[in-house]
Order: structure tokens, then sequence, then C-alpha cells
């Protein structure tokens, strides 16, 4: 930040203001405080019978890779229409907001992720102007490889769990990052893992406690006897390999 928009002065300086906890850009001239705030980015999850909706992306970050529509609530709207419009604008789809789903938080990127469940009212969709394709998928041919953000692939990760229990709640991570991990799998191909609130390396020495407390799942034994989860499985696959 170079000038104040109040006093267009340019002594900005980051300091922590009088009565205040943290740094801010504070104005030397006028004392305006200039404070930054985390981004709430809202999507949905459009279903239609056992398929899902996905765009693949014809913007930067990720061009080319699939997702589920969301984008930056706008002023003015609520989190349900802000989810119904991203759905409209990169899926020309219509859609009825079921219920929020998940609330995923990112630190490192100021980002709140929060997706809703919502209903396909027709088959008439299209790509919208940040979209190169729209598709509707079944689990077993989700371009898993090929999604764009750790927090789409957690996000549908919870939901066929969810599914195949037919118990579908609300999930809240602290945390969605990729545990920068390369890995070879069959084949001789190379990929990460994402999973989790654990950011980092996962080694033998950490996986056990790190990815058992990212999961509120209790100590490394409760973790090491609940390995069922889809998720938690593929973490340890990986991690064993």
């Amino acid at each position: 930040m170079k000038f104040c928009s109040q006093c267009g002065s340019n002594a900005i300086v980051w300091q922590v203001p009088d009565g205040d906890n943290r740094p801010r850009h504070v104005c030397g001239q006028c004392n305006e405080i200039y404070y930054q705030n985390p981004k709430i980015v809202v999507g949905s999850i459009p279903e239609w019978e056992d398929r899902i909706l996905l765009c693949r992306r014809a913007i930067d970050p990720r061009h080319g890779y699939w997702t589920l529509p969301a984008g930056f609530m706008e002023n003015g709207e609520t989190t349900p229409e802000a989810a119904e419009r991203e759905t409209l604008e990169e899926a020309n789809a219509r859609v009825e907001i079921l219920h929020l789903y998940t609330v995923l938080n990112i630190p490192h990127t100021n980002q709140v992720y929060m997706m809703f469940r919502s209903r396909l009212l027709d088959l008439d969709f299209s790509p919208g102007s940040e979209s190169l394709e729209v598709e509707l998928f079944r689990e077993d041919q989700i371009p898993w490889g090929d999604l764009a953000f750790p927090t789409i692939e957690q996000t549908l990760r919870l939901f066929f769990d969810d599914r195949r229990r037919a118990d579908y709640g609300v999930h809240i991570g602290d945390n969605i990052l990729t545990i920068d991990h390369q890995l070879r799998c069959a084949g001789g191909a190379q990929r990460g893992v994402q999973h989790g609130t654990f950011l980092g390396r996962v080694d033998a020495s950490t996986r056990e406690h790190g990815i058992a407390s990212s999961l509120n799942l209790g100590n490394s034994r409760d973790l090491l006897e609940r390995r069922q989860h889809p998720v938690i499985d593929e973490v340890f696959r990986v991690v064993d390999a």
C-alpha cells in the first residue's frame, strides 16, 4: 500500500495502532487505519442424480483444471445467493441451494471457503466465461489428478463419503493444505497428497501425530484403529509406499 485513500498522503507505515494488538497499514498524516480481512470464497456442489457438475477453468490460477463452481462473495448478497450466482456465472446452471456443507479455513491465503450442497434444476448448462467446459461426473469418473485446488478435492471426498453413509453433515476444517510430498506411484508417475490441517512433509516421525491432530481423531493409536476413512487411507497408502 503506497497512498492513503482518505488524504492522498504517501506516509503509510506498518505499525500496531493504539488499542490494537497486531500491525496494520496506518496513514502517518491523517491516522486512517486500513484493516485487511480474510476473503470469503463461496461455491456449490451441483448434484444431478448420482453425478456432480464440475467446471474446467478458463482462467488462472490453475487454468485447465477442474473445479466446483465457486468464487469471491460480493457485497450485498448472502452466502447462499453467492453460491447460486457463482454456479450460474461459471456453468450457466440453475440450482436450488440445499444447505451449507463445508467451511474450510485457509489462513496462509487469507481465505475461507464455504461450499453448499445444491440440486440442479435442469440439464440446461454450458460453460460460462470463466470455464472451458462443464460436465457431470460420477464418483468413479472424477478427474482426481486434475482438480484445481485442495479445498475442492477435500469437499468432494467428504461428499462422496457422506453419500455412501446417507448422512450429510456440515464439515468445518481448520485448514486445507497440500502435503508437499512427491511420491512415486504405479507406472512411475509422481503426485502429491492433499489433506487435512497438517502442513508440511509427511514422514515417519510426524505422520501419526500430525494427521491425528489435524483430523481431531484423538491420538495416533485412535487414528491407526480408524483407517477405514477413504482420505485417511489415501494418506497412509502413499506415505507407506
